[in-house]
């Protein structure tokens, strides 16, 4: 009787644990509106808390730019819910995260790589290179032979013919709000949070040699054309920005994720990009869908 009674308290201890195990923090409301549990992300996945630990900041970083676009959940009742980073969301997506077996997060692809495409693109070659080249590539594996219509919002135009003859700008990473002053900083710099939100979220951005901006975001035209593409937007599309080309790999109302080669001459899956950036600094999008 007694082993019995052992048995049956072993049991309950067993089910006791296994329950409190998947029970989880309800998800918190993060700055940016979105929700996560930093308790279900680090016990989901531990390959993250391995490399990262289980530092709620690094966490949710992690998923913003990595762990959306890889179909990884934020919180327990979102593992019900149908993802659009998930095989089986749709065809294209399905497609172009299969490029991931060849072509991980991390491979080599930089100034020297090239790509020949099967499609057809206005105004652009059939051979690029670099970040050109690997949107090629990953368009090619989603839509086979295609041809592409470019859509433009105005900025290029705008930028030439503000600059006018004369005048020297160059281009630099920046975002919505923020441009790199410098090249080097560190953590002890008053400017980090904002210098670490431009690697986050950067495009190439054309600016004066005093760093201000050629163009400031304010133009009537370029905006209600620039809601016009962001409207018609899909996963697959090709963005451009002033020196670099990315795929949309996920959408969403603040912004993208992408899929790019030469990011630093590597391949990179899931970097976002908000759509305030995407407003001030968008040139081009190539498209067969729209």
């Amino acid at each position: 009787m007694r082993s019995d009674r052992k048995i049956i308290v072993l049991l309950a201890i067993l089910v006791g644990l296994s329950c409190s195990s998947s029970v989880h923090a309800a998800p918190k409301q993060m700055p940016d509106g979105n929700r996560f549990d930093a308790q279900y992300y680090a016990q989901t996945y531990p390959d993250v808390v391995a490399a990262l630990g289980t530092d709620e900041a690094a966490l949710y970083n992690h998923y913003l730019q990595f762990g959306k676009a890889e179909g990884r959940r934020a919180y327990a009742e979102q593992a019900a819910a149908p993802s659009p980073a998930t095989a089986g969301a749709s065809p294209v997506t399905d497609k172009i995260l299969a490029l991931k077996a060849t072509y991980p997060d991390g491979a080599v692809w930089n100034g020297s790589s090239s790509y020949t495409t099967a499609s057809t693109y206005a105004n652009a070659r059939s051979t690029a290179t670099a970040c050109q080249g690997f949107a090629y590539l990953v368009q090619d594996a989603a839509f086979g032979k295609q041809t592409y219509k470019r859509y433009t919002t105005g900025v290029s135009d705008f930028i030439r013919k503000k600059v006018g003859a004369g005048k020297t700008y160059t281009c630099v990473l920046g975002n919505a709000n923020y441009v790199l002053a410098r090249n080097s900083y560190s953590s002890n710099d008053p400017e980090w949070d904002q210098v670490m939100s431009v690697y986050n979220d950067n495009m190439w951005i054309p600016v004066y040699d005093d760093r201000t901006r050629v163009y400031d975001g304010s133009d009537s035209k370029i905006n209600a054309n620039f809601e016009k593409i962001w409207k018609s937007l899909q996963v697959g599309d090709m963005v451009c920005d002033a020196n670099h080309a990315a795929v949309v790999l996920t959408k969403n109302d603040n912004g993208i994720t992408v899929v790019e080669g030469n990011n630093n001459g590597q391949v990179k899956w899931g970097r976002r990009i908000s759509r305030e950036t995407m407003r001030v600094a968008l040139y081009s999008v190539y498209s067969c869908k729209w």
